[in-house]
């Protein structure tokens, strides 16, 4: 069982190890192409994609607006959902950049729940499951700690370049 606010109990790569060992070819393509983020033909994994798809091009939209840029190219002409549109307005108004960013994974997290909901041992549920272990893995790279060490680091190089100029 996954938890979103637990520290992943398995790696992508064991996981991916015993999905090998234990199953067909064909559900074992499916759950790599789940977490590789690549198109596959199945419905779930397709829902989840357009899904995402959605959420990317009303970032896209609603920072162009925020900065100014021409309305026309950066317009979302995709679905939409007003579920979307609202949940990406609240992280791009947050102050904090990971913050903004988490919720946006709670959202990713939310969806998949939904979606998952009544599937427990059928490749749906297991791609659930790999698709939550993807985003556990990600969120997981986030530590403000790391940040201020990468901070500091390329703001010296930085430094050091300005000096040597």
């Amino acid at each position: 069982m996954l938890r979103y606010d637990s520290p992943s109990p398995i790696t992508v790569d064991a996981f991916l190890s015993d999905c090998k060992s234990t199953m067909g070819e064909h559900d074992y393509q499916l759950v790599t192409c789940a977490l590789q983020g690549k198109a596959a033909g199945n419905r779930f994994l397709m829902r989840y994609q357009r899904f995402c798809a959605m959420v990317k091009s009303e970032l896209s939209e609603q920072r162009a607006h925020k900065l100014n840029l021409p309305g026309e190219t950066y317009k979302n002409n995709g679905e939409k959902s007003y579920v979307v549109t609202d949940a990406v307005r609240a992280a791009l108004s947050n102050a904090n950049v990971l913050d903004a960013e988490i919720s946006l994974i709670v959202l990713q997290w939310k969806y998949l729940d939904e979606m998952a909901e009544g599937h427990v041992f059928d490749i749906e549920g297991l791609l659930a499951y790999a698709l939550k272990l993807g985003i556990i893995t990600r969120k997981n790279l986030f530590s403000q700690e790391q940040g201020n060490i990468e901070f500091g680091r390329l703001f010296s190089n930085l430094q050091s370049d300005i000096k040597s100029m």
